[in-house]
């Protein structure tokens, strides 16, 4: 018998990094099983749950700060694009009159995303990520 995590997110990760290193995992009875037990709990037993909740939560802010960009400025297709963006409107801020209202906007939002992502990464659960909610928690122009 493989012991995997009872919370649900951490579970599903478990799952995940098992089937990923080439293991079967299944159930039977309710009890889970694999190919290679001893290899399967070695891997449930290595994983960095918090870390790849994070990179998960962060994915998800990454697409919620896109969808919001776009809304401005549809040729952005990446969220970290923006950093390039951000960069350039930060290097002439000093000699630039007044930025448009799409300009102020856009680096508004990366610098929201930012900030969130610095929220993310603070975590220190998996049910504190999971919690997380990128729609509301950032503060979002």
């Amino acid at each position: 018998m493989i012991n995997i995590p009872e919370n649900p997110v951490e579970s599903r990760i478990a799952v995940e990094q098992v089937e990923a290193a080439g293991l079967e995992f299944v159930w039977v009875d309710n009890v889970p099983t694999s190919n290679d037990e001893i290899a399967a709990q070695a891997v449930i037993d290595s994983i960095d749950y918090v870390g790849l909740a994070k990179v998960e939560k962060i994915v998800e802010l990454k697409a919620e700060g896109l969808a919001r960009l776009q809304a401005v400025h549809p040729a952005i297709e990446n969220f970290d694009t923006l950093q390039l963006v951000s960069d350039i409107i930060q290097s002439i801020l000093p000699a630039a009159r007044n930025l448009t209202a799409d300009m102020t906007s856009l680096s508004a939002t990366y610098q929201a995303g930012l900030a969130a992502r610095t929220a993310i990464n603070s975590l220190t659960t998996v049910s504190e990520v999971d919690a997380y909610d990128v729609v509301n928690s950032p503060s979002w122009p």
